[in-house]
């Protein structure tokens, strides 16, 4: 998962999944899916591209129990956005 924000403003947040096996008969997943957000976008943005990234990669094709980590990978990834002063 990652989240760059450019000097004027968009932002793009995207990630990958792959699983290679080298067993005999095991198949290997891929799967990429991201987001640009227009200039201007505010964090709340950011933060449900995060989650809509994290949700469209959970149900893609994936082996075994991984679509259940990308739930609490997008939870990690909004809790490590920059604090805001309030």
């Amino acid at each position: 998962m990652k989240v760059r924000r450019h000097g004027d403003g968009r932002a793009v947040v995207y990630a990958r999944y792959t699983r290679e096996s080298n067993f005999r008969g095991a198949r290997d997943y891929r799967a990429a899916r991201g987001v640009v957000l227009p200039a201007g976008c505010s964090d709340y943005d950011i933060c449900g591209a995060i989650r809509a990234v994290c949700s469209d990669i959970a149900t893609a094709e994936h082996a075994d129990e991984d679509a259940g980590r990308w739930p609490t990978l997008a939870d990690e990834c909004v809790a490590d956005m920059p604090a805001e002063v309030l």
